[in-house]
């Protein structure tokens, strides 16, 4: 295991004695960890992932709202040490969103891909289910 160096070095003799460098994970590619994945495609931890991939089309303010909320809700549950202080979802294409994040002093657009196509006749989750953390699949959202 690689420590966090205190003294501003960033490296450090590992077990092996070969010298490692410690690198925090850009805050993207851990955003993206975390909203590339539907809840449900982890068979191991159903719960984990943004649930607006199950949202369908986002073709109205409201519901990329909806969307920005869950997106939030799920990067502090599962990268809770990431100071995300906003999220807007500006665009629902059909491959694709696109993001607006702004975490940790900076502001980045990022492009999350979908999971599965949107359905255009598939209703949105009903805000019972969002909040007891139900998806469509039936599968819940939460640990419990």
């Amino acid at each position: 295991m690689i420590e966090r160096p205190t003294d501003g070095d960033t490296t450090r003799a590992g077990g092996s004695g070969a010298w490692e460098t410690w690198a925090p994970s850009a805050p993207a590619s851990r955003i993206r960890a975390v909203l590339g994945v539907e809840p449900g495609e982890r068979p191991l931890c159903p719960e984990f992932g943004w649930a607006a991939h199950a949202m369908g089309p986002l073709d109205s303010d409201a519901k990329r709202a909806v969307a920005a909320v869950l997106a939030e809700d799920a990067l502090r549950r599962w990268v809770g040490d990431l100071a995300v202080d906003r999220i807007d979802v500006l665009e629902s294409r059909a491959s694709e969103f696109v993001l607006d994040v702004r975490c940790e002093g900076a502001r980045f657009r990022l492009l999350i891909p979908r999971v599965s196509e949107p359905d255009a006749e598939a209703e949105p989750p009903t805000a019972l289910e969002v909040r007891e953390g139900v998806t469509k699949k039936g599968l819940r959202t939460d640990s419990t």
